[in-house]
């Protein structure tokens, strides 16, 4: 019994140091690596699209969904809605749900009347759900026109704070 409780007691003493040692090697990918990542997507027309299509100098915004989420839904209805705010960005819609059902997504929501502006595809090896280690859709990753990452968040988020993040190159929040 004395055993027992020295070896608790030990193990007390020992698990915040090795807590410590873990975190900095379990940081998310984005964090350690603030550009936007490679990427490969199929988009709707069957066409494969990756990141070094992607403009440079122009503001990206990497918007991780999925295609039955409400605030996926929510936050996709508001950026068509105020699509005049984000001409001068790159949003990357990405799904890891299958051709079919980002296809209907992308129909139902009249994405293709924005080719200017947003591209969606599907990724269904999820890399970037991994990346970004998401636990909550839609995750928004936005990245200024150096390639730098200014703002992450998973949920939905005002239309505002979005543009804000887009438009002040040197913002940065986590």
């Amino acid at each position: 019994m004395k055993r027992l409780f020295l070896l608790g007691l030990l193990c007390l003493l020992i698990a915040p140091f090795c807590v410590q040692a873990q975190s900095s090697d379990s940081e998310a990918g984005y964090l350690r690596f603030p550009e936007v990542p490679p990427f490969a997507i199929t988009l709707p027309s069957g066409k494969a699209f990756n990141n070094s299509e992607l403009k440079k100098h122009k503001p990206v915004m990497i918007f991780l969904f999925s295609v039955d989420c409400e605030h996926c839904q929510h936050e996709t209805k508001e950026i068509t809605q105020n699509i005049k705010k984000f001409k001068d960005t790159r949003i990357v819609m990405i799904t890891p749900f299958g051709h079919d059902e980002m296809t209907a997504f992308y129909k139902g929501y009249g994405i293709e009347h924005y080719p200017d502006v947003i591209t969606m595809g599907s990724d269904s090896t999820r890399r970037l759900n991994f990346f970004y280690q998401q636990r909550y859709f839609p995750g928004i990753y936005i990245y200024n026109k150096h390639n730098k990452l200014v703002y992450h968040h998973e949920g939905t988020a005002p239309i505002d704070t979005l543009v804000h993040y887009l438009k002040d190159e040197n913002a940065f929040r986590e």
